[in-house]
């Protein structure tokens, strides 16, 4: 159920880019671009409980 939000329409709640991390905490979710992940990553890792990533194909290749 938590991959659930891996498909083209869940965007990024920093821009509006496409979500590439979901951020789980207690009181719910974030979902964030690969930029804005980064930008806030030590903060988003100690205060989370779980952080999703999905990498796609498209964007694997483009590395």
């Amino acid at each position: 159920m938590e991959n659930e939000f891996f498909h083209r329409n869940t965007y990024c709640d920093g821009c509006g880019a496409r979500a590439v991390y979901r951020i789980i905490f207690t009181f719910g979710h974030l979902d964030f671009c690969r930029h804005h992940f980064r930008k806030n990553e030590f903060k988003l890792c100690t205060e989370s409980l779980k952080v999703l990533t999905h990498e796609t194909e498209e964007e694997a290749n483009s590395a």
